[in-house]
């Protein structure tokens, strides 16, 4: 186990946002007057979280209800040079000023750093065909930032082209392992391994045509393109809280994030190495728990679940097993490796009363077009008949899964299974989750959307993200306001969708590099927070809303 600590105190600024002392006061000013929509951050050195606000109107942020101590401010604005100060003293009872004067950032690589996905994209030279192409090829795991930092040859181009279109993950020095091939389908069904590839989507699929293109717009002598920058967001979409917890542990790469249904903690795993992590709600502070993995397989998780006797269920992707993890008692308490060899086991569902007849325990492997259930008691698995992947389970044991334009309900017992069909036939959906009203939330992937499907009237219906080039992993629900959020898929924006109006919101985050395929929901809070990863930068996020 291992432990990081963090500020005695609250972490996060929360409630005490609309009603509590002011801490810091201060202006952020650009060549042409006070900024509105521009971030600052407020980070206690040696703390394992910032805080971050947003400047209005008048270019005047505030911090309110921050512990008494020494903090390092910074700007965080796209297309301006970062600012630090050092040294700003919070003392209890009195006001710190904090004033900001900005420059337009000029150094390419910097600027690269402040643009967000969907910014790249559209600032890329070329046509639109060969954006989409990009875009459909090579977004659904790193984004443009990758491509944008680099530069290489067409033929150095191809030869990454092509190894990502195919690589498969092993240990080092370990065989290959042998190919595995899915079972048979409609052949107009897309399955889960076109998150790979562009499809019909573009034109300009192949290896030669993406390395033609790359080599072009990033080869060794390639001009610099100029980066257009999103306007900055104003009026009421200037008002958030983020925190931001940075993991310590070098290399850090958190997947999913969950919170504790008691309260108290924020959980996540590690995508690349077999890491549990705790980040204590009240104080910040973090705790790494290592969990056991296959010496022959690579390491990392995938899913993350509870049940209802405090346990974690996650999926140990590489190595083909479900583990489960007590958090009261903080201790590793099994792993099930599903009976096939190189199964890649994302998805584990549970539902947390562990009392189901068809269950408790489902897993997945949507590239090979597998499933199974497993009883923890015995230890058996059986093949799923389920023709659905990933899986959410209601208070009723209604088990709704995912297929290609379509929602799934499995009612226990009788196996019943009714389709809710999607409004748009060939939406993509990737990952759902139901809500406090038992109504399913998920992301359209492929076509950048919130869908609700709200299960008393058998209606879907559909949110489009406003921000182009977004695609949408997974949605949550605040059943108490009907309001559905995601955070699109390395977009690095928040996207709120308002059930009794319609309305569609974005608010954009200080930091780049989310790459978010779950989000979750704090209630408890008013109004309610959301919390997802900043994979690039191995932090956990936590974003609120909130109304003066």
């Amino acid at each position: 186990m291992v432990v990081f600590l963090a500020l005695l105190g609250t972490a996060w600024l929360g409630e005490l946002w609309a009603a509590g002392p002011v801490s810091i006061r201060g202006k952020v000013t650009g060549k042409e007057g006070p900024l509105e929509g521009a971030y600052v951050g407020a980070h206690a050195s040696g703390k394992t979280f910032t805080n971050y606000v947003m400047t209005d109107s008048s270019g005047q942020f505030v911090f309110r209800g921050l512990a008494p101590g020494a903090y390092v401010l910074s700007t965080r604005i796209p297309g301006f040079h970062t600012v630090r100060k050092d040294g700003v003293a919070v003392q209890a009872g009195k006001e710190a000023a904090a004033n900001f004067q900005v420059e337009p950032e000029t150094d390419f690589l910097e600027l690269i750093e402040l643009a967000s996905n969907s910014e790249l994209m559209e600032s890329f030279p070329g046509t639109k065909i060969q954006r989409e192409a990009l875009f459909y090829r090579c977004d659904g795991c790193h984004g443009a930032y990758y491509v944008a930092k680099s530069r290489f040859t067409s033929k150095d181009w191809l030869m990454i082209v092509s190894k990502m279109k195919a690589t498969v993950m092993t240990s080092v020095a370990d065989p290959a392992p042998p190919v595995v091939t899915r079972e048979g389908r409609n052949p107009r069904e897309r399955g889960e391994e076109d998150y790979f590839r562009a499809g019909d989507k573009s034109l300009l699929t192949d290896d030669d045509a993406i390395a033609d293109y790359l080599g072009q717009i990033r080869g060794p002598n390639s001009p610099e393109f100029q980066i257009h920058f999103q306007p900055r967001p104003t009026g009421k979409l200037t008002r958030a809280v983020v925190t931001e917890y940075q993991i310590p542990r070098q290399g850090a790469w958190p997947h999913d994030v969950q919170l504790d249904p008691n309260g108290r903690y924020a959980w996540y795993n590690d995508w690349h190495a077999n890491y549990l992590g705790r980040i204590d709600l009240q104080t910040g502070q973090i705790k790494e728990y290592p969990i056991p993995g296959r010496d022959d397989r690579p390491p990392g998780f995938l899913s993350l679940m509870w049940d209802n006797q405090g346990n974690l269920w996650a999926g140990q992707l590489w190595s083909g097993r479900a583990i489960r993890f007590n958090t009261r008692a903080e201790q590793f308490t099994g792993g099930w490796g599903v009976p096939q060899e190189w199964a890649r086991t994302g998805t584990v569902g549970v539902c947390r009363t562990l009392t189901h007849p068809d269950g408790p325990v489902w897993i997945d492997d949507a590239l090979l077009g597998k499933g199974w259930t497993l009883n923890p008691e015995t230890g058996k698995f059986t093949e799923s008949k389920s023709k659905g992947s990933r899986f959410a389970c209601d208070s009723k044991g209604n088990i709704y899964s995912l297929r290609p334009g379509k929602v799934l309900k499995t009612e226990p017992g009788t196996k019943k299974i009714t389709e809710y069909p999607s409004p748009t036939p060939d939406a993509d959906p990737h990952r759902l989750t139901v809500d406090g009203s038992e109504n399913v939330w998920y992301g359209d992937w492929d076509g950048g959307k919130i869908t609700y499907l709200d299960t008393k009237a058998g209606k879907m219906t559909e949110y489009s993200a406003l921000t182009p080039w977004a695609r949408v992993y997974n949605a949550v629900g605040d059943h108490v306001r009907k309001v559905g959020w995601a955070v699109p898929h390395v977009s690095d924006r928040v996207m709120k969708a308002e059930v009794r109006t319609g309305q569609v919101t974005e608010f954009p985050l200080p930091s780049r590099g989310h790459a978010v395929r779950v989000v979750d929901i704090e209630m408890s809070a008013n109004p309610p927070a959301i919390w997802f990863v900043n994979q690039r930068y191995g932090r956990i996020v936590r974003f609120q809303e909130y109304t003066e």
